[in-house]
């Protein structure tokens, strides 16, 4: 919680892109906790300055402080251990998504070439309790 506004709002969260703003005032909405948006519109017309202004600060008023805290804490954990995979060797759940940077040439390269963007991505993961890891 980055702390409290003049006008009895609550900074939550600042967002360098109005896309994942956006997305995180529709959890809110979806909950019944008022949401606004602050620099929206200049992140909008004005992408480049993002930065420069402080990124979109999403703010709530402060009685839905604790109600946020609690959606985003949960959202946090759904989304790093709600792969559904089983480890192969020890059955845990707790399992990773692991990034290669041996993809990104491959993915960067024919962009030069051809102008289009193409993925090539390995999909790893890693048991967080063996420490075994494989490819999917």
């Amino acid at each position: 919680m980055a702390g409290p506004a003049p006008s009895g709002l609550v900074w939550v969260a600042t967002c360098l892109d109005i896309c994942e703003a956006q997305v995180l005032r529709s959890r809110l909405d979806a909950a019944g906790i008022p949401v606004f948006l602050f620099n929206e519109h200049i992140t909008q017309t004005a992408w480049q300055f993002v930065v420069a202004v402080g990124g979109v600060r999403v703010m709530v008023p402060a009685v839905h402080a604790a109600d946020v805290d609690a959606i985003l804490a949960a959202d946090a954990v759904a989304a790093d251990v709600g792969l559904g995979e089983k480890c192969p060797d020890c059955g845990a759940g707790d399992v990773a998504r692991l990034f290669s940077w041996a993809g990104v040439p491959l993915t960067v390269l024919p962009f030069f070439v051809t102008a289009l963007p193409v993925s090539v991505h390995r999909r790893r993961r890693k048991c967080r309790a063996c420490r075994r890891a494989w490819r999917v």
